[in-house]
């Protein structure tokens, strides 16, 4: 890939990430699928993102993970769990605010090819770390004449690969001051399992 090709996939992703940030939120009803050939894995569920700036909330059926941008809480429904950690404490986890904002300083960014995608009218960027991390390659699949990413596709070290499909935007949602907070008074008998 040309240098020239790397800085086209950079100022796309750029253009991308300002248009998104450009809102005061989003959600995205959206498909997740974990695949692992060598491990007999493929498992999918449905759920919903909500991104505001650094701050992100994903509901799924079994469990929430909310982020105000400092602290991270993933309640485990069956369980009646929440882990809280903060936001910043491995920085080889891969959230919607790391990836869209810190992309530049971590990884190499080019063109990738892909039919499927292609045939949709998509681009795919593919963002490889520029240093040793829990996973090889991230695909950020791009709707170009919207400006918005439409699925990204993570492969880790392990031989996992995650795809997120996005569907169903919405911008500038009408949400509660606390809707990027967890309160366990909310949650009766819930156990807060504190990390930090």
């Amino acid at each position: 890939m040309t240098s020239y090709a790397q800085q086209d996939a950079s100022k796309l992703l750029e253009k991308v990430i300002a248009h998104m940030t450009s809102f005061n939120n989003i959600r995205f009803d959206f498909t997740y699928r974990m695949t692992n050939q060598r491990a007999g894995i493929d498992e999918s569920q449905a759920g919903i993102l909500y991104l505001n700036k650094e701050a992100y909330r994903v509901e799924m059926n079994d469990q929430q993970i909310i982020c105000d941008g400092k602290t991270v809480w993933t309640y485990l429904k069956d369980s009646k769990e929440v882990m809280v950690t903060d936001a910043s404490e491995d920085p080889d986890v891969i959230s919607p605010t790391t990836l869209l904002t810190g992309y530049h300083k971590e990884y190499l960014t080019n063109f990738a090819t892909d039919p499927a995608y292609e045939r949709q009218g998509l681009k795919i960027i593919e963002l490889r770390p520029s240093h040793n991390k829990n996973f090889s390659l991230v695909k950020v699949v791009i709707k170009e004449s919207e400006s918005m990413v439409t699925a990204l596709i993570i492969d880790d070290n392990g031989g996992n690969s995650f795809e997120y499909d996005l569907s169903k935007m919405k911008t500038n949602n009408d949400l509660a001051s606390d809707f990027f907070r967890f309160d366990a008074k909310r949650y009766p008998d819930v156990d807060v399992i504190d990390m930090r």
